[in-house]
């Protein structure tokens, strides 16, 4: 399922499903009689197929798709040395996949209108793997614009914590008097340990 999953980029549950029962049939029974559909060892359920693939995408190294990005971050360094561009690949060693991305327009931006409101959000579902997806967002005088966007492994305290750390260290003037946020402990505990001794007033993007 893995192979099918990762190399060949079956995505339905269904198609999948219909792959299974022509490997168990077709290969490893060929000229046998099959076991009984109700066998889970052979035949899953779609239930076991979903939780199976939703694993595989959380946990999935894609080498492939990671080395192609690296060679993408390292193009867009040639061509624009003043872009801030920060990508670490996930590894067996441990290391957790970042991605980090700035403009020097982004960063004039978040310098004339970040120290007052910014707003963080993720977007989910934007790609086939589970990753999260934050853009940090500033009001301008015209509209919200984007200020810059990271990609982490995972949406937790430490990993959104070390992607704002990076922004920071590349926008030494950024101190939010305020920022609005999803109700996420995560989020909130790492905009906390990123800027210690701050009294934050959060505000929360509620959704009908």
């Amino acid at each position: 399922m893995k192979y099918l999953f990762i190399d060949n980029g079956v995505r339905s549950v269904m198609e999948m499903k219909r792959h299974i029962v022509s490997y168990v049939e077709q290969e490893l029974f060929r000229n046998e009689k099959p076991p009984d559909k109700t066998h889970r060892r052979y035949y899953p359920t779609s239930m076991d197929i979903r939780n199976v693939m939703n694993k595989i995408k959380s946990t999935n190294q894609a080498p492939t798709d990671q080395d192609d990005l690296h060679n993408l971050c390292d193009e867009i360094k040639k061509t624009n040395p003043d872009h801030t561009v920060i990508f670490r690949p996930s590894t067996l060693g441990g290391d957790k996949f970042l991605f980090v991305y700035q403009t020097p327009w982004q960063r004039r931006l978040l310098s004339l209108y970040g120290n007052e409101m910014c707003l963080m959000d993720a977007t989910y579902r934007t790609c086939r793997y589970a990753l999260p997806l934050f853009f940090l967002c500033v009001r301008t005088n015209v509209s919200y614009c984007v200020v810059a966007s990271f990609i982490p492994q995972q949406e937790d305290t430490a990993s959104i914590a070390e992607a704002i750390e990076v922004i920071k260290q590349h926008n030494p003037q950024w101190n939010p008097r305020h920022m609005m946020v999803d109700f996420s402990i995560a989020e909130i505990t790492a905009l906390e340990q990123s800027f210690p001794g701050k009294h934050w007033s959060f505000k929360f993007i509620l959704y009908a």
